[in-house]
């Protein structure tokens, strides 16, 4: 074995049979030539999380896991917590209602030694339940970007779904921004900032990893939301950077280009569902700009009444 160590951080949220089989996932992985242990921190005061941990240690015994509760509601906290607590030179993030491909992590880590790059991003792709309606499948609104291994990223790309980043390069108390932990995109603000001091972030498109989108994902509601709302926390990130006269043109362009959008995807939506949410979610991500310079908030990880799963 190898002295590189990693160490993969699962953030959880009363989502234990998801969890589950994340946990069953990893201990399939192939080519792993390195010592890597796990940290799980459970957003959940009731420890909902706690179960699955144990059982899954007292059955993988070669599998180290560190179990913490981090009790401030929010996934800043959470990711923060699971930073604090890991020991490996690099940190692998990965979601709790995701699935690692047999040669997930080796394929991170290989890539990131090759190219020394700061941080090593790979594909996310969805799973969907056997009743989706297609037209969900044709917006191709769960499909995210890939790219050639190691091609190199921008901080757009920047997200913690599917990541390995070095321990060297995460070296304060506050990695990820508290004061997004309930509005998210506290990940692309850490990437954005990352590049800004020079880090270098690449692409290894055989690190796949599949995400599970279950129903109340495909409701319009949701997916017209997540649509809204990363668009906004995009601009106020972004804009911290700009001129007051140019946030103003930026809103007053989105308005104009989104506004009209919105309205002919309401008409078209009844005759073409997925025309009108293309058109619509396009409309959305226009307007963000403008709502980016309101005080407007809208929470995709507050403290709710969740059902288990």
């Amino acid at each position: 074995m190898s002295e590189v160590l990693v160490t993969i951080c699962i953030c959880t949220f009363r989502r234990p049979r998801l969890l589950e089989e994340l946990l069953r996932s990893l201990t399939g992985q192939l080519g792993v030539d390195f010592l890597w242990n796990i940290v799980v921190i459970d957003n959940d005061e009731e420890e909902t999380a706690a179960k699955v941990v144990i059982d899954f240690c007292q059955s993988e015994r070669n599998i180290h896991i560190d179990y913490l509760v981090e009790r401030r509601q929010g996934i800043s906290y959470a990711r923060n917590s699971a930073v604090r607590n890991s020991n490996g030179e690099y940190i692998a993030f990965i979601d709790d209602d995701e699935i690692a491909s047999p040669g997930w992590l080796a394929s991170l880590v290989n890539v990131a030694k090759a190219t020394g790059a700061d941080a090593v991003l790979g594909p996310v792709l969805p799973e969907y339940p056997p009743n989706t309606a297609t037209w969900i499948k044709r917006t191709r609104f769960f499909d995210r970007p890939r790219y050639k291994t190691g091609e190199v990223l921008s901080a757009n790309d920047g997200k913690t779904c599917n990541a390995l980043l070095k321990r060297s390069i995460l070296n304060t108390d506050q990695v990820f921004d508290e004061k997004l932990a309930f509005t998210g995109s506290e990940d692309f603000e850490l990437f954005y900032r990352l590049k800004k001091f020079g880090r270098i972030f690449v692409w290894s498109d055989e690190a796949v990893v599949y995400e599970k989108v279950p129903l109340s994902r495909q409701k319009l509601s949701w997916m017209l939301e997540r649509s809204l709302r990363p668009s906004i926390m995009y601009w106020r990130i972004v804009g911290k950077d700009a001129s007051v006269i140019k946030r103003i043109a930026h809103a007053a362009l989105g308005f104009w280009l989104g506004f009209p959008l919105v309205l002919l995807a309401l008409m078209l939506f009844p005759f073409d569902r997925c025309f009108g949410f293309l058109l619509a979610r396009r409309g959305l991500l226009f307007l963000g700009r403008c709502f980016a310079l309101t005080k407007i908030e809208m929470y995709g990880y507050q403290a709710k009444d969740v059902t288990s799963c």
